[in-house]
């Protein structure tokens, strides 16, 4: 049986074709550079026409046997806002997107509302967190 595997990371898309009886058949791998990623940011539709073009060269160089399973591999930490047919509206903001800095700040200077989120989550308000991203979009 063979799996392909699609990997959309921070800073790369990587596809893999394995094998259960042969192993690893195949790997691709491709930085997104500055046309795909702007700073914490990423063009949601350019990582997804990365991904499927590396999952398609993968799968040529691996030979003719069919694939029975895709798994797909994401970045933590990640919103990506998209319409009722789940095209993209905004760019996919990442883990390391310091745009809610100021939002965030703002929610730990409020000392008893970020004791509360910490007692809640067991997290103190970091730019790293998805709520705060979607305050930014807000």
């Amino acid at each position: 049986m063979r799996v392909l595997v699609l990997e959309a990371s921070t800073s790369a898309a990587k596809a893999l074709v394995y094998d259960y009886e042969k192993g690893i058949l195949s790997v691709e791998s491709e930085n997104y550079g500055p046309k795909i990623d702007s700073g914490g940011v990423h063009d949601a539709r350019g990582v997804y026409d990365v991904c499927l073009r590396l999952g398609r060269k993968a799968v040529s160089k691996a030979g003719k046997e069919n694939i029975a399973a895709v798994a797909c591999v994401g970045v933590w930490h990640s919103v990506a806002p998209c319409d009722g047919a789940m095209n993209p509206v905004t760019g996919a903001y990442l883990w390391n997107f310091t745009g809610t800095g100021g939002i965030c700040r703002r929610v730990r200077e409020r000392t008893e509302e970020a004791r509360d989120i910490y007692r809640r989550t067991g997290c103190m308000p970091n730019i790293t967190y998805q709520p705060y991203a979607l305050l930014y979009l807000q």
